[in-house]
C-alpha cells in the first residue's frame, strides 16, 4: 500500500502553484546589494515570495499501519560520524582465498553499505587500500553525510556537531530534556542503542540546519530578496531548533541519558556572496531537493509508525519540512524571475544533476520485528525507495514547471 501518495500529490500541488506563479511573473528594476549588483522587485518581489504558509495540512492525508520490511545484514566500520567530506576509514567482509578488490572495482563492494545505520554515509570515492584484515578489506575513503533537508555545508562538506552526554555551560540536556518521550517497555538493548543513534543522527543534522537556515537568510538579504521570503527563512531556522530538540529528546529516552550537540564545526568563518546564480543553484539543491525529499521521508516514516510519541514529533516535521521546501522553490522562483540566463542555466543543471545521480537516504540495516519501523526508522531499501518517489514524483515535475 503507497501511504504517501496522498501527501506527495498536495505537496506536489503546493509547489506547481509556486512555480505558475513563477511562470507569469515579469521582471522588475534593479538595485545594489552588499557590494553585488542583482535585480529586485522594489515593491513586494511578487512571483515567488508572497505567503510561506498553507492552510492545506499535507500530514492529515498520511494513512496509519505498519508493514515489516528486511534489507540486507551488511557492516561497514568507520572512524567518524560526525562530518561528511572527511577522508575516513571503510571495511566490508570479505571470505575465502581472492584477494581485496583494488581501485574503482572496490567503490562498488563499500558502496553496497551507503546510508546504512549507525553512521548514515555514503561513500564517494575510495582514496587507498586496500588494507586486509583479518576476514575484512579495509580502504581510506572519502565520505559524506545521508542526510536529506538543508545541510550546513563549509567549503562543500556537510558539517554536523559530534553527540556527547552533557551540556555545556547550562543545565543537563538543554537540547534533549523536556521532549517527547517515546515507549521503550519491550525493546531489548539492542534495538534501543539502534534507535538512539538513528534519532540523534537526525537531531544532529536538524541542529546543523539551524545554521543553514541562519546562512540562507543572510543571503536573502546579501541578494536583496523580498521581506516575506527572509521572514520565513528565520521561521524556519526556529523550526529547525524544535526538530533537533525533539530527536534528540527521543534519542535520550533511548538512550536513557541526554544526547546533547558539542560545538557546531563553522570553519572560522561563513561566506556570503553577491552570486545570484550560485545562491539559486544552492537552494535548488538544498532547498527545492533536499527539504522535499525530506518532507516525503517524514512522511514515509509516519506513514509506519506506531509510537503516539514518535507520531507527534514526525506529524510537524512532515508539514514544516513541506513548507520548507515551498520556501525553497519560492526562492528560486524569485531569483529566477529577476535574474538572467546564467541563474535559470544554474537552476536547471541542479535538477538535471539530481535526475542523474538521485538522492541518497538512510535506513536501518533490518527490522525483521518491525520495532524500529514502528518507532519511526525505515530501512535502507524503504527509505531509498521513498526518496526516489520523491524525487521523480514531485521534485522533478515541479522543477521542470518551475523553468518551463
Amino acid at each position: 500500500m503507497d501511504r504517501t501518495l496522498r501527501f506527495r500529490q498536495l505537496l506536489t500541488s503546493r509547489l506547481f502553484q509556486v512555480a505558475g506563479a513563477a511562470a507569469f511573473a515579469t521582471p522588475a528594476g534593479v538595485a545594489l546589494s552588499c557590494g553585488g549588483n542583482v535585480v529586485v522587485d522594489p515593491v513586494d518581489g511578487a512571483g515567488g515570495a508572497g505567503s510561506v504558509t498553507s492552510t492545506t495540512s499535507l500530514t492529515t492525508a498520511i494513512t496509519t499501519g505498519v508493514t515489516t520490511s528486511v534489507g540486507p545484514t551488511v557492516s561497514v566500520t568507520t572512524t567518524t560520524t560526525s562530518s561528511g567530506g572527511d577522508p575516513t576509514y571503510a571495511c566490508f567482509p570479505w571470505l575465502g582465498d581472492a584477494e581485496c578488490p583494488s581501485g574503482g572495482n572496490a567503490l562498488s563492494y563499500v558502496s553496497q553499505f551507503d546510508c546504512a545505520a549507525p553512521h548514515y554515509a555514503f561513500t564517494t570515492a575510495v582514496l587507498d587500500g586496500p588494507f586486509p584484515e583479518l576476514d575484512q578489506c579495509c580502504y581510506v575513503v572519502q565520505q559524506d553525510i545521508c542526510g536529506v533537508g538543508r545541510p550546513f555545508l563549509v567549503n562543500g562538506a556537510p558539517m554536523a556537531a559530534t553527540a556527547r552526554g552533557r551540556a555545556e555551560g547550562g543545565g543537563a540536556g538543554s537540547w534533549s530534556a523536556g521532549g517527547l518521550s517515546p515507549e521503550v517497555e519491550g525493546l531489548d538493548a539492542e534495538e534501543r542503542e539502534i534507535l538512539a543513534r538513528a534519532w540523534a543522527q537526525d537531531g544532529l543534522l536538524e541542529h546543523a540546519s539551524v545554521a543553514a537556515f541562519a546562512r540562507f537568510a543572510l543571503e536573502l538579504l546579501a541578494a536583496g530578496a523580498p521581506a516575506a521570503l527572509v521572514e520565513a527563512a528565520h521561521r524556519a531556522a526556529l523550526d529547525e531548533v524544535r526538530h533537533a530538540r525533539l530527536c534528540l529528546s527521543m534519542a535520550a529516552t533511548y538512550r536513557g541519558g541526554p544526547v546533547e550537540p558539542g560545538p557546531l564545526p563553522c570553519g572560522g568563518s561563513v561566506s556570503i556572496g553577491p552570486d545570484l546564480a550560485a545562491f539559486a543553484a544552492d537552494t535548488a539543491r538544498e532547498g527545492c531537493v533536499g527539504e522535499t525529499v525530506a518532507a516525503i521521508l517524514a512522511a514515509e516514516q509516519l506513514s509506519r509508525a506506531t509510537d503516539p510519541a514518535v507520531r507527534k514529533a514526525l506529524f510537524g516535521i512532515a508539514e514544516d519540512e513541506a513548507r520548507h521546501a515551498e520556501l525553497a522553490f519560492r526562492a528560486v522562483a524569485w531569483a529566477l524571475r529577476v535574474g538572467g540566463d546564467d541563474v535559470r542555466a544554474a537552476v536547471a543543471e541542479v535538477f538535471d544533476q539530481a535526475a542523474r545521480d538521485g538522492v541518497k537516504a538512510g535506513g536501518v540495516n533490518e527490522d525483521p520485528r518491525g520495532v524500529l519501523e514502528s518507532h519511526g526508522r525505515l530501512t535502507v531499501g524503504a527509505a531509498r525507495e521513498a526518496a526516489a518517489r520523491a524525487l521523480h514524483e514531485v521534485v522533478l515535475p515541479s522543477a521542470r514547471a518551475l523553468l518551463a
